[in-house]
This record gives C-alpha cells, structure tokens and sequence, in this order.
C-alpha cells in the first residue's frame, strides 16, 4: 500500500476537481504494478454541484478504460451533519447510483445496511 505517492493533486478536490485524475494517470504510467487506485474526498463533497461529481465520474470512467487491469474504487464524501436534504448527502448518493448502476467498486463512508 502507498499512501499518496501522486505528485500534483492531494485528494479529489484538492487542488481543483480534475488533477487528481492526471496525477493518477502519470502515476500508473510509471508504475505498471499497481492493480488498485483510490482516491479520498476532503471537504469538498460539501459544496459539490453536480456538474463536479460528473466531472469525477466521467474521469474516473476514462481512467477505467486506459488502466484495464486497474481496479479503480469510488468514494463518497465523510458526513459533515447536513443530514438527508444537504449536498453532501445529494452528491454522495449520485456516486452511489452510479456505482450500483455500473457495477462499480465503492468506498461509502455512509451506508448502512
């Protein structure tokens, strides 16, 4: 495990919404043993629109195809107490979806079965 080797971006919205996915895909240029790649969510999952959580996902879907043999999981944001009608809990179920929807591997911070 390698706990942030990216150079460029810190976490997903950190420093802008897109780095993270160039700094991933250098990394895994350079380093063709990594099967799996997660990122985290700071903060940022909080003020969200869905214009950014589709910009995560459509990334995300790209680095999927370039990276086959990588196992890319997706991430919701940490609870920040907005509770059900908030954004962070609306943008957190728009990954959910998609995920279910796609057959994706997901990291919820929230979920409850």
């Amino acid at each position: 495990m390698r706990d942030c080797p990216f150079s460029g971006a810190s976490d997903l919205g950190n420093p802008n919404w897109t780095a993270w996915a160039s700094a991933t895909r250098t990394y895994l240029n350079g380093h063709p043993e990594v099967n799996v790649i997660i990122w985290a969510w700071c903060g940022q999952m909080s003020t969200a629109t869905e214009a950014d959580i589709n910009t995560y996902l459509n990334l995300m879907s790209a680095l999927e195809k370039d990276f086959p043999n990588v196992k890319f999981v997706y991430m919701t944001g940490h609870t920040d107490g907005t509770g059900l009608t908030g954004t962070l809990h609306l943008r957190n179920n728009m990954i959910r979806e998609y995920c279910q929807r796609t057959n994706k591997i997901l990291f919820d911070y929230t979920f409850k079965k």
